[in-house]
Order: C-alpha cells, then structure tokens, then sequence
C-alpha cells in the first residue's frame, strides 16, 4: 500500500491506495490543525475503515501548506515516521503534490490562482522549479488577494480625489459598508480576516460578467501576470518554446472562465507556442499517491525538494 496526504491551510485529505493499481482502498478528510501540523492526520488514521489492515505501507508522500515555518517539517517526519513504520517518508510542499495530481506524467507546469499565486514545473531530466507564491503582502500576483488589494487601493484614490470613483469602485463601497476612506481600509481588513484576503474577488467577477469594463480589465490583468510566472519557470526549466508542453490551470480564479482563459491561452501561445492549457487530471491528494507509487516502482525517487 501507498499513502497520499494533502494538508491545506484549511482542511487534511488522506488516502490508502494499491502500489501496483492506485486504487484507492480507503479515504477521509477533516478541518487542519491551525498551526499546520500533523495530529489531525494521526486522529483520520486511527479512525478509517482500511480493510485486514494486513497489508504493508510501503511509502507516504504529504503535502503540506506550512512546510516553510519553523519545525513543522520535522513534526510531520516524526509523526509519520512513529505511525508507518516500514514506510519511506517524504514531505513536499502542497503544491507539489498539486502538481503531480494536475499533470499524470509528472513533466509540464502547474499554474496556481486561488487567494494566492504559484507556478511550479518539473522537467523529464528531474529539474524543478518554483516562481511566485510570496504571499499576499509583496506577492502572489494574478491571484485573488492581488486583484483584491487592487481594486482596493483605487478605490482608495478615488475617495480622496486622486481618481474619479468608478461603478466597480462605488460596488465596493457597498460591499463594505462605508465611502469613507478613513474607515474602508479598517473595513476591508475585517473582511480578509474573516473570508480571506481575496474577499473582493466574486464582487469583480459578477462586475465582470454584468459587462464592467474595469472588472472585466483586472482580469485580463491577472492572465498576464499568471502567463509571466509560467513564462518564468518554462525559461528556468530550459524548455525550448516550441517544446510540447502540458500548462495545468488550478484553482478559483480560472473559474471566472472566457474572463481570463482566453488572454492567458493567447500569451502562452505568443512565447510558447508548442504549450498546450488544461485542466488538471487529478486532485492533489492523488498526486501524493502517485508519487509514493512511482517511488516504491522506481519510476522516481523521494526528492529532497528545495523550499524556496
């Protein structure tokens, strides 16, 4: 057997699937702990219903979303370690796992717009490469957070007069409560601390779909930023732009659909022009089962992936 993890800053996936077939045997999920480490995966284990039991784990794969802060790594290499005992570990950021969940053969890049932002790419000689996901603070471009702070700073100057207040710009007043630029920013603050730091991103995009240009523009600006970050690691992984390569779309954002795929299909296109843009083949949680699989089948080994 085989075991895929996926702990988001939001909720822990784990899964029990056959080395030779993938198939999956066993699955549960609940709610993360808050400061990222591993006890809920120890309470899903102990709870889920995985057959004789008889059967050997062979390897665990996790992919984690607080991998960077201090000790969480280690934690989750004891916690794994003390529960599977015969078992190869390897811990990977959560977007790995992603990647590998988007892309079946393991070589291509993955685009990430959610709240955040990051693009990430393997290539078949085993390079990888990691560009964006800084954070919402001095990052994360093309994402929700972004296009959040955006439409946030003009109508921020436009309550003070630098700017004339737009339609998009007097709906966010609204969505907040207040035109007064003393108590927007408090405002908005309540709201990211609550819904998440790309709150605004549904108010633009139903903008947006009504026909508001400057809905409509802010993402147009988000393909550009997002085709710049797989530009980016297409470069740094040594692809020649006529190469065949598979661009995987994941999260929230590419829902807003002909809005932004359309301009980002168009400007992979003009830089690489062999690139092809899907949708992702599996989830990441899968994408931990196939590495673990293609580790116990030598098809790959339990890289020690740089965080950086």
């Amino acid at each position: 057997m085989v075991i895929g993890i996926d702990a988001g800053g939001t909720s822990v996936r784990i899964v029990l699937a056959k080395t030779e077939t993938g198939k999956v045997v066993a699955e549960a999920s609940a709610a993360a702990d808050a400061d990222g480490g591993p006890e809920a995966v120890a309470r899903l284990w102990r709870k889920m219903d995985t057959g004789s039991g008889s059967e050997v784990v062979g390897a665990v794969v996790a992919g984690i979303a607080k991998i960077t802060r201090e000790g969480v790594r280690k934690r989750w290499e004891t916690a794994l370690s003390d529960m599977f005992l015969e078992a190869a570990i390897s811990i990977v950021p959560d977007y790995v796992a992603a990647f590998h969940g988007a892309i079946p053969d393991g070589c291509g890049i993955m685009v990430i717009s959610g709240t955040g932002s990051v693009a990430y790419g393997e290539n078949s000689e085993g390079a990888f490469c990691r560009v964006g996901g800084r954070g919402w603070e001095y990052g994360d471009e093309g994402s929700g957070s972004h296009l959040t702070t955006e439409i946030l700073r003009r109508t921020l100057r436009a309550l003070d007069g630098i700017e004339v207040l737009t339609p998009l710009q007097e709906a966010v007043c609204a969505s907040l409560d207040t035109s007064d630029p003393d108590l927007l920013g408090g405002a908005a603050r309540q709201r990211a601390e609550a819904e998440g730091r790309g709150f605004l991103a549904p108010l633009v995009l139903e903008m947006a779909r009504s026909g508001d240009e400057e809905a409509a523009n802010l993402f147009i600006g988000s393909a550009g930023w997002l085709s710049s970050l797989v530009w980016c690691v297409h470069r740094r992984l040594g692809l020649a732009p006529e190469e065949a390569t598979t661009i995987a779309t994941i999260g929230g954002l590419w829902e807003a659909g002909d809005l932004i795929l359309p301009t980002f299909r168009r400007l992979i296109a003009r830089r690489m022009p062999g690139a092809s843009v899907v949708p992702p083949n599996s989830s990441p949680v899968l994408g931990a089962v196939r590495m673990a699989r293609r580790s116990l089948h030598g098809q790959g080994s339990m890289i020690d992936y740089k965080i950086y």
